[in-house]
């Protein structure tokens, strides 16, 4: 399960951090907010917009603001998919961690890493500590640097068996930052390939103009290199409301 309480406190412990390190005030996270609900609130007219309007993470309100907002939302989403499709499929999952101890994720549009934070709870609550490879695929570059905060916060703080589980010696991360709508790389393609799971969560939430069917073209291609490649793998598709 997920620990809410640990959840919100690694949040706001890196939020005043971040704030501090970013100079960012109270009145730029209200600012950022508001601009975050006017670029994913769905208009009549989005599906004949020629571009996906997207938030600006690489600057460091936008950054604060999702994470004060959004974060504790979608990492919880996370949790609750993961435990329900662990009620309904453990032998998948113990197949993807066992005999060799050790698991491979892929997060696609995977911002800070609130998916991963997620699925690693729920994982470690089920089947205790094993080694994680994370890579996370990201637009915005600077989501990086946050990320690598909430590791660290993790791995130096109390916050008990999350903790614990991102210790270097368990856990190791490498962050890519791409357009997922664009031309995939071979680093990206290799990334999806070698994953056992496979995240997707804020990727198509802001997923609404007249390339849409661009998109949902682009999002059966991430099918495709992600299970047509060989061995066990497993998916966690969601689309969270803004």
């Amino acid at each position: 399960m997920c620990d809410s309480d640990v959840i919100l406190r690694l949040y706001s412990s890196v939020l005043h951090n971040h704030k501090i390190k970013y100079k960012v005030n109270e009145a730029d996270i209200r600012t950022a907010i508001q601009n975050m609900k006017e670029v994913y609130k769905p208009t009549p007219g989005s599906l004949s917009d020629a571009i996906v309007y997207v938030a600006d993470y690489n600057d460091a309100g936008h950054r604060c603001a999702y994470l004060h907002k959004y974060a504790p939302f979608h990492t919880a989403l996370v949790a609750d998919m993961l435990e329900r499709a662990l009620q309904q499929s453990p032998k998948e999952f113990k197949k993807l961690i066992f005999p060799l101890g050790k698991i491979n994720i892929c997060s696609l549009g995977g911002g800070p890493g609130s998916d991963i934070f997620g699925v690693l709870s729920v994982l470690n609550a089920k089947f205790g500590f094993f080694q994680v490879s994370t890579t996370v695929i990201d637009c915005m570059e600077k989501w990086k640097y946050m990320f690598h905060e909430l590791v660290s916060e993790l791995r130096y703080g109390d916050y008990g068996a999350l903790g614990e589980c991102v210790g270097e010696q368990y856990f190791e991360w490498s962050y890519l930052q791409h357009n997922l709508l664009s031309k995939m790389t071979n680093q990206v393609n290799q990334a999806i390939a070698r994953a056992d799971l496979v995240t997707m969560i804020k990727f198509v939430s802001a997923a609404s103009c007249k390339d849409t069917s661009a998109m949902i073209r682009v999002f059966s291609i991430f099918i495709k290199v992600a299970f047509g490649s060989r061995g066990h793998k497993l998916g966690l598709f969601v689309r969270p409301t803004s």
